[in-house]
């Protein structure tokens, strides 16, 4: 009899575990905030100051990847540029912070940063900084600068909306600008993992891949195509850096698992809201 007794005590303690870690499982985005305030050992976490993480589809504006606002500034002939060396990706963090010729990462940023105002009536601040590369020549060198549109201030990351700037020289760059703007909101906000969901989720992959060193795990935004429409899902965006630059790999901001490059796509978790999420 006191075996049976045990027993039920302990079914009935296992029972409440599985439904407070039910419970626990899914998180708002302050929730979330708290969770990972204390950091992570392996590289920066980013999650920005926003109170809800909707889900959403876009719409092109007067500027899309199809008709992307371009400009070029001053001229450049390639045949006098000298042979290509290489060119490497090195995250938001170079390996120096001037090209060979004076011009500084910063400068190169405040003439972004003059041509978004003057163009879209934007700032840099309007976009989240992905990856900076130096790409190298015989006798020069040049800036190129990949940023994400912010969405709720989450950054987009992927190439839909990409902007990307071409820095060679004070009087030369080249600039490219996507723009995107919401179009019907799917979920207010979402349910998001855990913060040690997600830490274990990334460690593990981190442990198997051995690809790199982490640098940033950022919450934002990835673009599905979903038939016509492109949607904003919500991932944590791990950057590493390595010998061969720098590489991207996605999470699910809800599940913890990898977003997977599949033939020409990505392969994405169903997205689900908060009712789905307390059942």
């Amino acid at each position: 009899m006191k075996i049976a007794k045990r027993l039920f005590v302990l079914l009935m303690t296992l029972l409440l575990c599985a439904g407070y870690a039910s419970a626990e499982a899914y998180v708002t985005v302050s929730e979330l905030r708290r969770q990972a305030a204390n950091g992570w050992d392996k590289g920066e976490v980013i999650i920005p100051t926003a109170d809800k993480v909707p889900v959403l589809t876009l719409q092109a504006g007067s500027q899309s990847q199809d008709n992307p606002l371009m400009l070029t500034v001053g001229t450049f002939d390639e045949s006098q540029s000298g042979k290509f060396v290489k060119s490497v990706r090195y995250g938001k963090t170079p390996s120096h912070i001037a090209l060979t010729n004076g011009l500084t990462l910063e400068k190169a940023k405040t003439i972004l940063n003059d041509e978004l105002n003057r163009l879209v009536g934007k700032g840099i601040d309007d976009y989240g900084l992905i990856w900076t590369e130096i790409a190298e020549w015989k006798n020069m060198e040049t800036w190129l600068l990949y940023y994400g549109q912010k969405f709720f201030g989450l950054t987009s990351f992927g190439h839909n909306t990409s902007l990307t700037i071409d820095i060679r020289t004070q009087d030369y760059h080249h600039l490219i600008i996507p723009h995107y703007e919401a179009k019907e909101i799917i979920y207010e906000d979402v349910p998001l993992a855990a913060w040690p969901v997600i830490k274990e989720a990334v460690e593990k992959y981190l442990s198997s891949h051995k690809s790199g060193t982490p640098e940033s795990l950022e919450l934002g935004y990835l673009v599905q195509e979903n038939g016509s429409e492109e949607l904003l899902v919500p991932v944590w965006h791990l950057g590493l850096t390595g010998p061969d630059g720098f590489k991207e790999v996605n999470f699910s901001a809800q599940t913890g698992a990898e977003i997977e490059w599949i033939g020409d796509k990505y392969l994405f978790p169903e997205l689900f809201g908060w009712e789905t999420a307390q059942k």
